[in-house]
């Protein structure tokens, strides 16, 4: 009637038991233990919910079973981190009943495949973070809530369709110092309300379709369309080098605007009422013209309950 097995610390160990595939065990956790080479071959406990692995160095692969779901099944969270032997995933399909995914400092795994998710996943949150392989994100992410990329070399670009998930409240992309765009169609995010993009300085604009796909500045004026879903309400930027200006008037819930070293950043001409803090740090352009009772903008600001302008 086991349910919890925890290993931690165990530097001589190399092999797990092989036999465990036939208790009621609901959570594996294994950390700091660096003679650990592998899994046995054998499938895992239908009961099984949570995966936890941190610390393995010399782990060169994952339990097979963990990817030969079956309709009883009920894997929910599978958490990976510093494993920097892994190669590969198992072949096949990620459980659907799979809600949190993490992946940190695994900087031998192989990209996650487009088909690793099955069309009903029930996947949330997807955390993936010094992944310097990541080339691209898995599709089928219809229930993704909650996403996180920080520090993936690799990455250059999103799906050519965007990212297709009507629930997303929260994305983050920071430190993907080779990004050259970012998602697609970005209005179709209905529900996002956290967008923090940060160091990604090969990123020049907030794309839309229609839009030139050179364009590196977007005029707020030419514009009666917003560009980034209504629903946001914190906006954090910081290390968009070429970035010169957003289009912010139809953010009609918008609570926080934070902008950071972003030095042609010139253009912000219209901000919505609802906007209760700004920042504004090492940006000089902007600075100036957000300068209080001096600057151009001051007058569009000077509402706003927290203003927090300075240099570097």
């Amino acid at each position: 009637m086991l349910r919890k097995l925890v290993v931690d610390e165990c530097e001589s160990l190399k092999w797990l038991p092989r036999n465990y595939n036939s208790c009621a065990l609901e959570s594996l956790e294994i950390y700091m233990c660096p003679s650990l080479v592998c899994f046995p071959n054998s499938e895992l406990p239908t009961t099984l919910k949570n995966i936890y692995i941190q610390g393995c160095e010399n782990l060169t692969s994952l339990p097979e079973g963990m990817m030969h779901h079956n309709s009883t099944c009920c894997l929910e969270n599978l958490i990976i981190d510093y494993c920097p032997s892994l190669k590969s995933f198992p072949t096949g399909e990620l459980p659907s009943t799979l809600k949190n995914l993490a992946i940190s400092v695994c900087s031998n795994l192989e990209s996650t495949s487009e088909n690793m998710c099955p069309n009903n996943s029930a996947l949330d949150s997807l955390y993936l973070v010094r992944y310097p392989n990541l080339r691209t994100l898995p599709e089928c992410l219809h229930n993704l809530k909650n996403l996180q990329i920080i520090d993936c070399e690799g990455l250059e670009c999103f799906p050519k369709g965007g990212l297709s998930v009507p629930n997303l409240t929260r994305l983050c992309i920071a430190q993907c110092r080779n990004l050259k765009s970012l998602p697609h169609q970005m209005t179709n995010l209905k529900s996002l309300q956290l967008l923090r993009i940060s160091g990604c300085p090969r990123v020049e604009s907030f794309p839309e379709e229609g839009l030139a796909p050179n364009l590196t500045s977007l005029k707020i004026d030419d514009y009666e369309e917003c560009l980034l879903p209504i629903s946001l309400t914190s906006i954090t930027i910081n290390g968009m080098e070429s970035l010169a200006s957003l289009a912010l008037r139809n953010l009609i819930s918008l609570q926080v605007l934070e902008i950071s070293n972003c030095p042609n950043f010139c253009s912000l001409a219209s901000l919505p009422a609802t906007l209760e803090r700004l920042q504004i740090q090492n940006s000089p352009i902007l600075k100036a013209r957000c300068s209080k009772e001096k600057g151009e903008y001051w007058p569009n600001i000077a509402h706003i309950p927290s203003i927090w302008i300075v240099g570097e």
